[in-house]
């Protein structure tokens, strides 16, 4: 075979040998970075992974659990209207908690007032702090249709909204069930509420974008 096939070899258009050996190298030198920066990056997603895992044990280890004990109704009739006074026992069962606040929701029975006590002495909603085992009396006082008063009864929602001792913060709802002088009531379990910074936002979403 003729090398000179494609006409003779010209160092200024294919270059030296020096010229190609820095070329291979610098090709190995890019393989090497992006294998490497690759090994790194899963290396960090471990990391992160792990820390996640502790970070949320951690948060499960000290987030409040309350516990809503029904303890009577008073009833009253006004008209087409019954007025009633639902009182129950709140008691934080676990850990502390921050910013506690009841919130109700819709329902047959339209809330007027919420009020909170400790040692019959009015508590301000929303509550600075709660420590583990504190127990505080809480009422709702509203109005229910007479008639499904007396045939079904009626229900209603509320929820608690607290943070725990290093910031986390939650919402727990509770449906409160009640006909003649029984009450019952079902909680749900207490969920946390992200809130993110625009900062974060941003950084989660370059870092989307470089996962992409």
């Amino acid at each position: 075979m003729n090398i000179n096939y494609f006409g003779p070899f010209d160092a200024s258009v294919w270059g030296t040998v020096s010229d190609w050996v820095m070329v291979s190298v610098t090709i190995l030198t890019a393989i090497f970075l992006i294998r490497t920066f690759k090994s790194q990056k899963k290396v960090q997603i471990m990391q992160q992974s792990i820390t996640d895992i502790e970070n949320e044990r951690y948060r499960i280890e000290y987030r409040p659990k309350f516990e809503i004990i029904p303890l009577k109704i008073e009833s009253r009739k006004e008209g087409e209207r019954v007025r009633s006074v639902i009182h129950f026992k709140l008691k934080l069962i676990e850990n502390e908690a921050k910013n506690v606040e009841v919130i109700d929701k819709l329902g047959t029975y339209s809330i007027e007032k919420i009020s909170i006590s400790k040692n019959s002495i009015g508590q301000h909603m929303p509550i600075s702090i709660i420590h583990s085992k504190s127990e505080y009396d809480l009422h709702f006082i509203g109005l229910t249709n007479t008639t499904l008063f007396e045939i079904e009864g009626g229900y209603f929602f509320f929820s608690l909204n607290f943070k725990d001792s290093i910031g986390n913060i939650y919402t727990q709802s509770f449906t409160i069930s009640f006909k003649d002088t029984d009450v019952s009531c079902s909680p749900s379990n207490a969920e946390r509420v992200v809130v993110q910074s625009e900062k974060q936002s941003r950084l989660n979403r370059l870092i989307s974008w470089i996962n992409d």
